[in-house]
């Protein structure tokens, strides 16, 4: 056997990562019927959609009835989940205010000659109000409200409900309310209590869906998606959260199903659309995702999300100026996004602006200092500038952020690659085997440190490299690589027979790797061997 021939562990790192979604509304309809137009007029529906632009109404069905339905799209977040307030229609009853009652302003009569009359006759008594002389149009006529399918006739921001209202529809108005004003901790607290005494309105099973989806929760999230959708098979927005939630979840074939299915139901409604192309850019149907793009970007020039969906499309088929142009324009609405930050770093070292990229990428690590995500991409940019030091301490730094599994990964091999490649094997070894101390469960970590093991010499490091690929086989049967490179140490060690199984279970696991010719010329050589060992007396 001539040369070291020993596999690698490589993982790859996606810098760009969805982005946090800012300020633009989506684009509204080109004409809105009447009935659209006097609800929005209302002061209780005009009052939460100009406090919150993410607030919109849309003509629709309840049972069958005309009604336009207030919902609120969370336009500030990676995916635009839909929260109802309610399908509306007006009404003419009267709220009560929460305001004290003012004293009612008494005019007084007052004494006028009346023509005709002489002079030194008494003047007559006249009360103005009962003559309607002060009286407006405006006082007289009754008051317009907006009523949902509960019956809740909604208040403004400075009007307590009607006394005759439920109070599960007074507490889901409070969340709502909350969920406006950002109030997330409320809003769940009152949502809980909302399904506690009505599990049986898909409208609020879908709302509190979101605000766990919004917290991360997806499993549990998931389980009230499901029951809306069971209460109401044609309740597109929950059809729709289940698309976002399928997403969030890296189900892309499962969104984009649910996708089609809200469609069907409401085939212009954006968030829907949004979620399909997404579901089509992550299923790896990438140019119908940027055809779909670029057709809502057409309809829907100032839409946030809509200019991020083209973006993310245009960055994943490789249009790297165009998603550049678009990502600067983002960067400048929102300086402080470290997820778009990241994405038109990528784009800028994609086009070989490195130091471009380096500099969005530390403007990212500012903006996200936490996130360990940023730190990593500013060491691979800083690592590729020959700056290893630097790079060093940004991959440290995101571990000392304790990532989750893919990112602690790459940043453990980009330190070591940075080690071995300074020649450093020993500092190397010694921190690999830090790392498993800490990481007993995790393969990878077994595999990092067996490779380091076998780059030195010794029968001591020899040893534990062996050892040490056993152990990430144990905890990771797919690890094949593990299984290649343990063999081709075996039979240095002139373990031949335990090699063969080894490289045997390599060929028949992993058939297209690149190793395989080599693997199979091994296992024939070994064959042949054996046989001949055999034959002889």
């Amino acid at each position: 056997m001539t040369g070291k021939r020993i596999k690698i562990l490589t993982v790859f790192f996606m810098a760009v990562a969805p982005a946090m979604a800012q300020s633009a509304a989506f684009a509204a309809a080109p004409e809105d019927g009447p009935e659209k137009k006097l609800v929005g007029s209302i002061s209780s529906i005009r009052q939460r959609v100009e406090k919150d632009h993410r607030v919109r109404l849309v003509e629709d069905k309840h049972k069958g009835q005309s009604r336009i339905h207030c919902y609120l799209v969370t336009a500030n977040q990676t995916l635009p989940y839909v929260i109802s307030l309610g399908w509306l229609r007006t009404t003419d009853s009267v709220l009560k205010s929460s305001e004290p009652k003012k004293k009612k302003h008494l005019i007084p009569r007052v004494k006028l000659h009346l023509p005709g009359r002489p002079k030194e006759t008494e003047p007559v008594d006249i009360n103005l109000k009962s003559k309607n002389l002060l009286d407006s149009a405006r006082q007289s006529a009754p008051s317009l409200n907006a009523v949902d399918e509960n019956n809740f006739i909604i208040p403004s921001l400075t009007e307590s409900p009607l006394d005759s209202s439920r109070k599960v529809d007074i507490q889901y108005l409070a969340a709502f309310d909350a969920i406006v004003e950002k109030k997330m901790d409320k809003a769940e607290k009152l949502l809980a209590s909302v399904l506690d005494q009505c599990p049986e309105d898909a409208k609020f099973q879908n709302s509190y869906a979101v605000v766990l989806a919004l917290r991360g929760e997806y499993k549990e999230a998931g389980k009230h998606i499901d029951k809306a959708i069971a209460l109401n098979g044609s309740y597109s927005f929950a059809i729709t959260n289940r698309a976002l939630l399928d997403l969030a979840r890296g189900r892309p074939k499962e969104a984009l199903k649910a996708a089609d299915q809200a469609l069907a139901l409401k085939p212009d409604f954006l968030p829907t659309k949004l979620a399909k192309a997404r579901a089509l850019l992550d299923t790896g149907q990438k140019e119908e995702a940027l055809t779909m793009a670029r057709e809502l970007k057409q309809l829907y020039s100032a839409d946030w999300q809509t200019m991020l969906l083209l973006a993310d499309a245009e960055l994943a088929t490789k249009n790297f100026k165009e998603a550049r142009e678009i990502l600067s324009r983002l960067t400048v609405l929102s300086p402080n996004n470290s997820d778009l930050l990241l994405k038109l770093a990528h784009a800028e070292n994609q086009l070989g602006d490195l130091d471009s990229a380096m500099k969005n990428a530390r403007k990212s690590t500012q903006a996200g200092a936490q996130d360990p995500r940023t730190h990593i991409a500013l060491g691979d940019y800083l690592k590729d500038n020959r700056d290893e030091k630097a790079a060093l301490l940004q991959y440290e730094r995101a571990l000392d952020l304790r990532p989750e599994r893919a990112f602690k990964k790459r940043a453990m091999l980009s330190i070591l690659s940075i080690y071995v490649g300074q020649n450093k094997l020993e500092e190397a070894y010694e921190l690999s085997g830090q790392w498993v101390d800490k990481n007993q469960d995790e393969a990878f970590c077994h595999f990092n440190r067996a490779w380091i093991a076998s780059q030195l010499d010794g029968t001591e490091y020899r040893d534990t490299a062996i050892e040490e690929y056993k152990t990430a086989i144990k905890l990771d049967q797919g690890l094949a690589s593990a299984r290649y490179n343990l063999a081709l140490l075996l039979l240095k060690g002139g373990q031949n027979k335990e090699a063969l199984s080894q490289l045997q279970a390599f060929v028949k696991d992993s058939p297209e790797d690149k190793d395989v010719p080599h693997a199979r010329e091994l296992l024939g050589k070994l064959t042949a061997a054996s046989k001949a060992a055999e034959s002889e007396p």
